[in-house]
């Protein structure tokens, strides 16, 4: 499974160990096999966006889009950066 959703399968997990509900009562209201469940919170399968809803909602949580507010984790220092055209002395 790829790193970027692993975030949220745990955050579902969590959820679903906070509750105190079993992967088979998960599985129960999100209309999959309990293996899928299980699956899914150890990272065998890659799931969609749409199974991910589902299962949030099963364990009590809303899937969410919000902007980004956080700088990225790696910025290029200027002086990385190509150099343009003008800026670059005469042969």
């Amino acid at each position: 499974m790829g790193g970027d959703i692993r975030h949220l399968t745990n955050a579902i997990k969590a959820a679903r160990q906070r509750e105190r509900l079993s992967q088979r009562a998960v599985a129960r209201k999100a209309g999959m096999p309990q293996a899928q469940i299980s699956k899914i919170e150890n990272a065998a399968v890659d799931p969609k966006v749409s199974t991910l809803v589902v299962l949030a909602r099963a364990v009590g949580l809303e899937l969410t889009l919000l902007p980004r507010t956080n700088p990225p984790a790696v910025d290029t220092p200027d002086f990385l950066d190509p150099p343009e055209k003008e800026d670059l002395p005469p042969r």
